[in-house]
């Protein structure tokens, strides 16, 4: 347009916003909280579920998220399937893991999508039990496979910290349909982390 009778130069500057995508936190423990709180420079939208009103009300007032107090048989209700989003199982034990993962591969028949990312902190045989009892209520046996299940990226990671930045890192890839470690072929690198024993 017209610059006036001064003439002169117009500097712009643009700054990229990227879309940011609704990540579900179910457990407001340690890792859920450290997840949180590490993931908030990332392009994620936090809402972090437990149902415990008394652990929601404890957390920090700077924690960057949506809280929602809610037992296993009411998320349903508040859950709305993105086209692109995450949800990780980090409650306080094996039973409420799958009451609550139950729920959400309900959900998501129900709506007839499903999260992109879907994952559990767990071992191999929390993974394992988990797995079992989804087997056992009907779920599909594909949609098991898809399943983030024990959840992250070989870190070596034992701390909080350490675990929530191996389940970033695997969302984030999931999110953006990538393998994390993979070759020029798009094969998995690596294999997963082994605690060695100390002597």
């Amino acid at each position: 347009g017209d610059l006036g009778v001064c003439g002169g130069t117009l500097e712009v500057f643009l700054e990229p916003v990227l879309r940011s995508d609704p990540f579900w936190v179910i457990g407001a423990g340690h890792v859920g909280r450290a997840l949180i709180s590490l993931g908030r420079t990332l392009s994620f939208r936090f809402v972090l579920v437990d149902d415990r009103p008394e652990v929601l009300a404890s957390l920090p007032a700077d924690l960057p998220c949506r809280t929602l107090n809610c037992p296993p048989e009411g998320l349903a209700g508040h859950l709305e399937i993105p086209a692109r989003g995450a949800m990780l199982m980090a409650s306080r034990n094996v039973e409420l893991d799958g009451e609550y993962l139950e729920a959400v591969l309900a959900a998501e028949r129900e709506a007839g999508r499903e999260f992109t990312f879907l994952g559990g902190i767990a071992s191999r045989t929390k993974a394992a039990l988990l797995r079992r009892r989804l087997e056992a209520a009907g779920s599909d046996q594909d949609r098991l496979e898809r399943l983030q299940l024990p959840v992250g990226v070989a870190v070596g990671g034992e701390t909080p910290a350490e675990i929530a930045l191996s389940v970033l890192a695997e969302a984030q890839a999931a999110l953006r349909g990538i393998t994390p470690l993979a070759d020029e072929q798009g094969r998995p690198l690596g294999l997963p982390f082994q605690r060695r024993r100390q002597r």
